[in-house]
């Protein structure tokens, strides 16, 4: 399977077929084989076997290649596709979209802290996080009240997430997607339940 991809992505840009697409989602694919901190113009280059020039003509720099795969994982994340699939009910859409954040961390458990610790400020970011404070207002919250629950439930998501998809502790020196799935969402699940109660009796 792994040789097949390999193929193809050489066959594509060997066409002349080479987009920012194709470079942000061989990005990922460097970033949970090394880690974030290793990702660099040349390696993405090398796996697309092109020239590293060739890469400019769709990203900037590496930081702009960092924001475009936080923007890809934001994408993946579907938050308005988790709250349309959501009841009406605040509680179960804060349940939804955290059950996402855990989902899109054992799809992307190295990758995930790019988008964790992205700068809130950022286009993309802001876009991503109103869209929930707005969700929220429909359901009765003042914008206050819906950016305490935002930035409450953010906090302890990113903050859990990051910490047990971490690859550099000694615990997880296996694969952390292993780690989330086998036994992370246990005490992620409980965690949730203490958020949502906290927010129901400050509210």
């Amino acid at each position: 399977m792994a040789n097949r991809q390999e193929a193809t992505r050489r066959q594509t840009t060997a066409r002349g077929t080479l987009t920012r697409e194709i470079i942000v989602t061989t990005a990922i694919s460097r970033i949970e084989a090394d880690g974030a901190d290793r990702l660099t113009m040349r390696a993405v280059a090398a796996d697309l076997d092109c020239a590293v020039m060739s890469l400019y003509t769709h990203v900037k720099n590496r930081d702009d290649l960092q924001a475009a795969v936080v923007a890809h994982l934001i994408t993946e994340l579907d938050i308005p596709g988790v709250i349309h699939a959501s009841s009406s009910n605040w509680e179960s859409v804060m349940r939804a979209t955290l059950r996402a954040y855990f989902d899109l961390a054992l799809r992307f458990p190295r990758s995930f802290a790019l988008l964790a610790l992205a700068p809130a400020e950022a286009a993309h970011v802001t876009e991503h996080l109103d869209s929930i404070v707005t969700h929220l207002g429909t359901l009765g919250f003042s914008q206050e009240n819906a950016r305490i629950i935002l930035d409450t439930a953010d906090a302890f998501a990113t903050g859990f997430l990051i910490v047990r998809a971490q690859p550099s502790l000694p615990r997880l020196a296996h694969d952390p997607a292993e780690d989330l799935a086998e036994t992370a969402w246990p005490a992620y699940e409980a965690g949730i339940e203490i958020l949502l109660a906290g927010i129901r009796a400050r509210m």
